[in-house]
């Protein structure tokens, strides 16, 4: 089961107490929205654990596209992002390339979340040898507002690759985008497969959509496992008990810090299956809390800078500023159980390169370089939160929704609104000035 260990965070139980009502009146309006039920305001993205209906959708959408030999998921951001985090810690990171030189029941999977010319090219060729073969390919085109520039160029493209393939864009080409989207009236008028999202379900937070459940169920995941670790995270995140409750606690823990100077937040996933997940937690973070203006309108420019790290990747780059640079960083370490046994040959010739190495298995070698890294940071005084998972679908699925919680109780702690991005459309207008003068 998922826990959060804030022992090494160097805070005491009267620094939490201070956060206490807001963490309360949060917890309060939570509960208010889930009694309530529906998607009628900002927090309705914690009623999706509970809609039946949506799921029943899914799974009629998704019965004509199962057994696809390829999967490509079009989307920026969330949408894009939240799938992909789940696929990659569950499947790895390399499941696509198993695949391929193994075939299986899984289907591979392809991402594009860019309009880089050269994915796009070397995505096209993927395609055609796939087509070649006669593979059934399918496309998932996520959009929440169903006029995301990058999406839809990318939407044009394949669109155009199907028919030039003969394909039927109806039996390849899958939309999820908002009820009531452009993009909505858009595919219904062409007999596209869509599926419909609530407006009021913001894209970082729209993991337990369909924007995320109808990909993930055609990736072979099991999204009812994944949906009942989350609502055993609500659960405990509606707990009115702190000292129960991991998400409040650790928002305060992380506002604490801030307080303190430490606006720079580490997420330093321990499995380098979990970098996706990583990238999901920092598009929370930096969307939801980078704000200009407070709740009153006040000019703060507020937010913290999340970065992600991989163990252990990133301690032959990051890990000497960690520990002798400035003391402006809290860190998230992410560890993962593993029954994963792989062990090293016995080959003496080795020992005089690094000793005790012949034999050894991988988990010893990684759960070595682990504690080592926890006693550095102990050595040299720098705080950090330890979070558990046990590897398991339901867990992780556990701590998508905690992080989600906990950044909905750090929008409260900071005064702030955590579920808009006013600052997005700023690039967005400029974009569309310039296409217009072409």
């Amino acid at each position: 089961m998922l826990t959060i260990d804030s022992s090494q965070a160097k805070i005491s139980s009267d620094d939490l107490e201070q956060f206490q009502p807001l963490l309360e009146r949060e917890i309060l309006a939570m509960q208010a929205v889930v009694e309530t039920g529906g998607y009628h305001e900002d927090r309705a993205s914690l009623n999706l654990l509970d809609d039946n209906r949506m799921l029943d959708q899914i799974e009629r959408a998704a019965q004509s596209f199962r057994g696809a030999d390829t999967i490509v998921l079009v989307g920026m951001g969330g949408p894009g992002l939240g799938a992909r985090a789940v696929q990659e810690a569950i499947q790895g990171t390399l499941h696509t390339a198993v695949q391929s030189a193994r075939p299986s029941a899984s289907s591979q999977v392809f991402y594009l979340d860019s309009i880089d010319p050269t994915r796009v090219v070397m995505l096209t060729e993927i395609l055609q040898g796939y087509q070649a073969q006669n593979k059934k390919i399918v496309i998932v085109v996520a959009t929440q507002s169903g006029t995301t520039a990058e999406t839809v160029a990318n939407l044009e493209y394949f669109l155009t690759f199907l028919e030039q393939h003969d394909v039927d864009p109806r039996e390849a080409l899958s939309i999820i985008t908002n009820d009531g989207s452009p993009l909505d009236y858009f595919s219904h008028e062409r007999g596209l497969s869509r599926v419909l999202v609530s407006p009021l379900i913001g894209g970082r937070y729209s993991i337990f959509s369909a924007l995320g459940l109808f990909p993930l169920s055609l990736m072979g995941i099991d999204i009812n496992k994944l949906l009942a670790g989350a609502r055993d995270a609500r659960r405990r995140g509606l707990n009115q008990d702190l000292v129960h409750n991991i998400a409040a606690r650790s928002a305060a823990t992380i506002a604490i810090h801030y307080s303190a100077g430490r606006h720079i937040l580490v997420n330093s996933m321990l499995k380098p299956d979990y970098e996706s997940v990583g990238l999901w937690c920092r598009q929370l973070m930096a969307e939801s809390l980078g704000k200009k203006q407070d709740q009153y309108g006040h000019v703060v420019h507020i937010g913290y800078m999340p970065t992600v790290e991989i163990s252990s990747r990133d301690l032959h780059s990051m890990f000497q500023l960690h520990m002798e640079g400035p003391d402006d960083t809290l860190t998230r370490f992410v560890r993962v159980a593993t029954d994963d046994q792989v062990k090293l040959p016995v080959r003496p010739e080795f020992e005089a390169l690094v000793p005790q190495l012949q034999g050894a298995s991988y988990q010893r070698l990684t759960h070595a370089i682990t504690e080592g890294v926890l006693h550095a940071y102990r050595a040299v005084e720098r705080p950090y939160l330890l979070t558990d998972l046990d590897g398991s679908v339901a867990d992780l699925g556990s701590f998508l929704q905690t992080m989600m919680m906990e950044t909905m109780f750090l929008g409260r702690l900071m005064n702030i609104n955590p579920f808009n991005q006013p600052g997005v459309g700023l690039y967005k207008s400029q974009m569309k000035k310039l296409l217009a003068q072409d």
